[in-house]
């Protein structure tokens, strides 16, 4: 099975955003963890089955709830909240 195709522990997301005071839906949780590992909008949409404008759409909706400005911002985020391992490189586009 592939990195993208392994199941997302969803719970482990929300209950890591809730004791930090964070609250997403199951999907934006999704989304977030996938753009943190430095997945772009449109391979997500791919990923999840939905179309792109909607993956952006929650990408703006987790941004603003999390009072994040950039991918390496969230990235860093989910980090602190151990739901990364290691940093993970990206770029910004």
């Amino acid at each position: 099975m592939s990195e993208e195709k392994k199941k997302i522990d969803l719970k482990k997301i929300i209950g890591a955003l809730l004791r930090a005071g964070y609250e997403l839906t199951k999907r934006q949780a999704e989304i977030f963890l996938l753009i943190a590992q430095g997945k772009k909008d449109k391979e997500i949409a791919g990923l999840l089955y939905i179309a792109p404008s909607t993956v952006r759409t929650h990408h703006e909706c987790i941004f603003k709830k999390l009072a994040v400005h950039s991918k390496a911002e969230l990235a860093e985020l989910a980090k602190q909240l151990g739901l990364l391992p290691v940093s993970i490189p990206f770029s910004e586009n």
